[in-house]
């Protein structure tokens, strides 16, 4: 799996989001992971709504390349 985008959400104890490149068939619902800031914890992994070209308030805002480092950690 490869991370294809991560975000940060102020105010919540998971405020990083990875949105993984695996994507279930049947939803259309892609992989995530979260963490906190430091990687101290890792939620498990969960599916969610991800749409590159629309809304992605829902997981906060776009942090870029930090994912790929915090969840090497994980």
């Amino acid at each position: 799996m490869d991370i294809r985008d991560s975000f940060y959400q102020d105010g919540v104890s998971d405020c990083l989001t990875c949105v993984l490149n695996e994507r279930n068939p049947l939803t259309g619902s892609y992989t995530m992971l979260a963490t906190d800031y430091e990687a101290r914890m890792c939620s498990p992994f969960t599916e969610g709504h991800y749409d590159p070209n629309g809304d992605k308030e829902h997981v906060g805002r776009s942090v870029g390349s930090i994912g790929k480092r915090q969840v090497s950690r994980c």
